[in-house]
């Protein structure tokens, strides 16, 4: 009876959900191909949360670790970039070597060297294994993929891509909430520790439970594509972080660097039209496929930018720390899980979304919310309060709920002999476009408080807003307050409250750009079509 209904088309599973909002998964639940999934989206969770944990853990980790703020902001880009660049080879390597190979080496290499992260005691030391964190965690989401669009069982792939897009609105949104909370209360050493254990816990079940499917050695990887991929989008990448320490164009070094980068990016679309496919090129097939993977590459870039920004604006103008944004972000993951399951089939029976007009409109409205939410926080102030920006938070974290419906559009009806590949091509595409989003972000900030800095450095005179608290004290002494008496820790105080004027300034531009871009790309989604979501 079980392998009757396993055997089952897509088309048939696909019916059942549309008309009733579920699936018969009695056959499933209980089993070690159950265990087998949940120790994968484990996998896969963790990763995307080791994705986000630096935003919070890294500015209070360096003082333990004797590192600069330069040297620690290389900590978040030295994962992320290899992360993101390890995917599109996951796909070859897994047909040359059998899933399960790659999948212990990957997660192996990523749960020890977590481990290993958290008793490190010098920032380089943990630079390197945050780079060995990419390059092993990077294979979580493609193996999660494959195994939730394909290896799970025909029956249950609904199911399992229903799993992958619920997991990934957690992971990616929840990081920086558990991070800033287990940090401030308990230390950033047991975050790296125990998602260490958790992934070698998991590693244990998927050796234990995953067959063995042997690789074909025959199936050869073009290198020569992959490593004008890897070097011109990995470049360009860290020489966005490196520029912003570095004067951008007064280094020539950056200015080489990008130069390059930007040929080898030439290059490689040159050699991928003319040399074998280092991705299969059928999942380009699928319209609705490339149609979400622009959307999410395009959207994602923006709200990446509004993303990384807040955590600093609430500490540096606010006034919070770590322990206590920790609860605003936390509304921020919950208004993103709100939204994607409002939309997700088999997760909630009930969902929004059954037909692809429907989830076009969902998919634009979230993208207004998001944009909407945006410029709320563009009219921010010195003065803002947390119940204001938990709510603003809530609003972009809904908005990004309803975004992530690109996501479903992404993998829908993509053959499961693909969902690999598919995942490793669309994921690469979400994690370079955040290691992009958050250099150019920092970039701006940087050129908006350098030019904010000489206007306001300008302004440092008695009638000043930014100085009335330094002013109160003095206000019933006669001769006054004047430059003339000011100390050099008079000057220090000043600095740091007309800074805060920067900061505001700073993410006043970057709001008001990502929503004013944003609001015009919600038509984007309306480029789906009718007929490739048919299944």
């Amino acid at each position: 009876m079980v392998a009757k209904k396993v055997e089952r088309m897509d088309s048939e599973v696909n019916g059942e959900i549309a008309s009733t909002g579920r699936v018969d998964l009695s056959g499933f639940w209980g089993t070690n191909r159950a265990v087998l999934t949940m120790a994968i989206l484990c996998t896969q969770l963790i990763f995307l949360l080791t994705d986000t944990i630096g935003v919070p853990d890294h500015l209070y980790s360096r003082g333990y670790l004797g590192g600069t703020p330069y040297e620690s902001i290389w900590s978040d880009a030295l994962f992320l970039i290899p992360a993101a660049l390890i995917m599109p080879l996951v796909g070859n390597l897994q047909q040359k070597v059998g899933p399960k190979a790659i999948t212990v080496l990957g997660f192996g290499l990523f749960g020890i060297s977590l481990i290993a992260a958290s008793i490190s005691t010098e920032q380089h030391v943990f630079n390197f294994f945050r780079i060995l964190q990419g390059l092993g965690g990077g294979v979580s989401l493609p193996i999660a993929g494959g195994h939730m669009g394909g290896r799970i069982g025909k029956a249950y792939i609904p199911l399992g891509k229903s799993l992958l897009v619920f997991f990934f609105a957690i992971g990616a949104t929840g990081g920086i909430a558990i991070s800033a909370f287990i940090t401030w209360n308990i230390g950033w050493r047991y975050i790296y520790g125990l998602f260490g254990l958790l992934i070698l816990i998991s590693l244990g079940v998927i050796i234990k439970l995953m067959p063995s499917t042997p690789g074909d050695t025959r199936i050869k990887i073009d290198w020569l594509t992959y490593s004008l991929l890897a070097g011109g989008f990995g470049l360009f990448s860290m020489s966005l972080v490196y520029g912003n320490q570095k004067e951008w164009f007064q280094s020539s070094i950056y200015i080489i660097a990008v130069w390059t980068s930007v040929l080898l990016i030439g290059f490689f679309f040159w050699r991928l039209s003319k040399g074998p496919p280092l991705i299969n090129p059928r999942i380009f097939n699928d319209i609705n496929y490339c149609v979400s993977l622009i959307n999410l590459s395009v959207i994602l870039f923006f709200v990446f930018m509004i993303f990384g920004t807040v955590p600093h604006f609430m500490m540096q103008v606010m006034g919070n720390t770590i322990g206590s944004y920790s609860i605003p972000f936390t509304f921020f993951s919950l208004g993103t899980v709100t939204g994607t399951f409002l939309t997700t089939p088999i997760i909630n029976p009930f969902y929004i979304g059954r037909s692809i007009m429907q989830k076009k409109i969902i998919s634009s409205l979230g993208i207004l919310i998001f944009a909407t939410a945006a410029l709320w926080i563009s009219g921010t102030n010195s003065h803002q309060d947390n119940q204001t920006l938990t709510k603003q938070l809530f609003m972009l974290g809904f908005g990004l709920g309803f975004i992530i419906m690109e996501l479903q559009l992404c993998f829908k009806t993509m053959p499961a002999e693909l969902m690999t590949g598919a995942s490793a091509v669309s994921f690469f595409c979400t994690n370079i476009t955040k290691a992009i989003s958050g250099g150019i972000s920092q970039a701006l900030i940087t050129t908006s408080s350098q030019g904010s800095w000489d206007r306001f450095r300008s302004q440092i005179f008695e009638s000043n807003n930014a100085l009335e608290i330094f002013q109160a004290p003095f206000l019933n002494i006669n001769s006054g307050l004047t430059t003339d008496t000011w100390s050099q820790a008079s000057l220090e105080i000043i600095n740091e409250a007309i800074s805060k004027q920067v900061d505001v300034v700073s993410i006043i531009n970057l709001s008001t750009t990502a929503g004013l871009i944003l609001i015009p790309l919600s038509l984007l989604p309306f480029l789906h079509k009718e007929a490739s979501a048919k299944t």
